[in-house]
């Protein structure tokens, strides 16, 4: 598919196009690119391979840019990726895919009553907005997440919080490196080395990877947010513990006396006092001991 650059973006032919050299978007397939490339004097020396595209990068050569994408799947973060190498050169921008998305990205933009693509540089601007479109809903949804989890956090056990935490914070992580990685490229796009881009619309980068850059702080203030809850969940098991202990300390103690009198039992045969009196004396002034201890204890607040 072949499309002019325009405020209203239409569709050409591929021969007309390069013929006349006029500034225009191709969205082609990976085994279509290298042929077209080579009809734009797209010198490439690479390798072109979709699945070895890992991260979001760009770089600038003599006579082009090249670029790959690493775009995650909203509702699969951690599994499917779309992946796309971008080409730019003077007159052309070239989009290179084998999924739907990569298909349906163009006639997306065309369906939006904007500027679709007066230049190469509104058009990669749409582009990137058209990418993170519906993004910052998609994270305020993490956060109402973690708002549950926070509010129920005192009902479940460490291995449900780490069920349900852990996913989160790795899509998190994902998400941030992702925006990193294209503000980074946004970047580098705005100092147009190769001067590809009018000068006057190179602005459009700059906001770009701003946006791109405040979803980035989002992703942070949210895995900010989900360790303050796991944080939480450990003081509190850590009180719990504590409690526990405190308990255990105070009953030790109760029956430290108790353990003194039988030493003393065991220890005079002779002389026991059961001897005489049976074993209710025995258990009487253990049970007064076990009340004065615990009148003690409360009385200190204890327990």
């Amino acid at each position: 598919m072949v499309y002019l650059l325009g405020d209203q973006m239409v569709e050409a032919s591929e021969e007309d196009v390069l013929r006349n050299k006029q500034p225009a978007v191709f969205v082609v397939s990976e085994a279509e690119c290298p042929e077209l490339l080579k009809k734009m004097g797209i010198h490439f020396s690479g390798t072109l391979n979709l699945n070895s595209i890992y991260y979001n990068k760009l770089e600038t050569h003599r006579d082009y840019l090249f670029a790959t994408l690493h775009i995650p799947e909203r509702e699969d973060i951690l599994g499917k990726k779309h992946r796309m190498y971008v080409f730019i050169n003077k007159d052309f921008l070239v989009l290179v895919g084998n999924s739907k998305y990569t298909e349906e990205i163009v006639p997306g933009l065309l369906a939006d009553d904007l500027v679709q693509g007066e230049n190469k540089v509104r058009f990669l601007y749409n582009f990137g907005i058209e990418v993170m479109r519906g993004d910052a809903i998609h994270l305020e949804e993490y956060e109402k997440k973690i708002m549950k989890l926070e509010d129920t956090v005192g009902d479940m056990t460490l291995q449900e919080l780490h069920s349900k935490l852990h996913p989160m914070r790795r899509e998190l992580q994902t998400l941030r490196s992702y925006y990193e990685q294209m503000s980074d490229v946004c970047d580098e796009l705005e100092e147009d080395k190769n001067s590809f881009f009018d000068a006057d619309y190179t602005k459009y980068f700059r906001v770009l990877s701003g946006r791109f850059e405040r979803l980035r702080g989002r992703c942070s203030d949210l895995l900010e947010y989900a360790k303050e809850v796991k944080d939480a969940y450990q003081a509190e098991c850590d009180g719990r513990q504590n409690n526990n202990m405190a308990f255990l300390t105070v009953v030790s103690t109760i029956f430290l006396p108790l353990t003194l009198i039988t030493g003393w039992y065991g220890m005079n045969f002779q002389n026991m006092p059961e001897l005489q009196s049976g074993y209710p004396v025995v258990i009487i002034l253990s049970l007064v001991v076990i009340m004065i201890c615990i009148y003690i204890f409360k009385k200190k607040k204890m327990f």
